[in-house]
């Protein structure tokens, strides 16, 4: 019975651990502090050669700029405990 039961749940479990996986990259995406250095560094490309506009620049650099900072917010927080 213990077959048929995994044989059954095989489907819900991949499932399962299919959304995980994407759920552990974009996590782990978000919350990389190198990886967000490396996008400013870009945007900062961008715009120096007028790829994108000022105000482009200006909301996405703020967007960055703010993930990196809470990002090193929590892991000060982290090391307090």
């Amino acid at each position: 019975m213990l077959i048929v039961d995994d044989l059954l749940l095989f489907p819900i479990t991949g499932l399962m651990s299919v959304f995980e996986t994407i759920y552990n990259e974009a996590n782990k995406e978000f919350a990389d502090p190198e990886l967000i250095q490396r996008k400013l560094m870009n945007l900062q490309l961008r715009f120096e050669m007028d790829e994108i506009s000022l105000e482009d620049y200006t909301k996405q650099e703020a967007e960055l700029t703010n993930r990196l900072n809470a990002i090193s917010d929590t892991d000060e927080s982290e090391g307090d405990e």
